[in-house]
């Protein structure tokens, strides 16, 4: 509570069935008390979880506990949800490990709770380990970064993925000379407002200390 001073906590995970070392923050659509996130380790499986928490009752509810291949294993980034899923829209977001060939996936989560893959990552030009969060266009279309591969040696990708479940990658990291295009993407990806992508790598750049691009 910023006027108090107060700290609260919501929810304490046991490393159960409830999940364990959730990585990034949470994702609210701002119109209830609802906010989402993801476990890298914990639930049934202990490859990571999917879970929503009530603000109102601290009640927190596993969605999707990953089972590893060919389901996604271990989420890293938060999740990406439309303005309505608490009345019928969706939860998106990736696995860094998992899915059909053990390289990361991105997953979708229905109302209703069921887990779809959407793409399986090949570890080849379309890279592997997706760890950051995604963004999203007004066509449904989502996009984001693998932490590492990529043609020629990259270090880490940029990628389009169609509601028809193509993936095209917009750009591979470390595709100029010392890596002055970044390498290795692993926080989320903010839209700007006018059709462009904006992000950040850990390292590369004119100084190796990572780039915004």
């Amino acid at each position: 509570d910023t006027s108090t001073g107060v700290h609260t906590i919501l929810h304490s995970f046991a490393s159960g069935s409830d999940g364990a070392l959730p990585y990034d923050g949470l994702t609210s659509n701002l119109s209830d008390s609802l906010f989402w996130g993801t476990t890298n380790e914990g639930g049934t499986a202990d490859r990571g979880t999917v879970f929503k928490l009530d603000l109102s009752s601290g009640v927190e509810t596993v969605l999707h506990s990953f089972t590893g291949p060919p389901d996604g294993s271990s989420p890293i980034g938060g999740v990406l949800i439309s303005d309505s899923v608490g009345s019928g829209g969706n939860i998106y977001g990736t696995t860094v490990q998992g899915g059909a060939h053990g390289y990361g996936s991105v997953f979708e989560i229905s109302a209703a709770g069921a887990e779809t893959i959407l793409y399986s990552f090949t570890g080849g030009a379309d890279g592997y380990g997706p760890e950051g969060g995604l963004a999203t266009d007004t066509a449904g279309n989502l996009y984001g970064t693998t932490s590492y591969g990529g043609a020629n040696s990259g270090m880490g990708t940029l990628w389009k993925l169609s509601t028809g479940g193509t993936l095209t990658v917009l750009h591979t990291f470390c595709s100029q000379a010392g890596c002055a295009d970044g390498a290795t993407p692993t926080g989320p990806l903010y839209g700007n407002g006018d059709g462009g992508l904006i992000g950040t790598t850990i390292s590369g750049g004119a100084y190796g200390g990572g780039v915004a691009f």
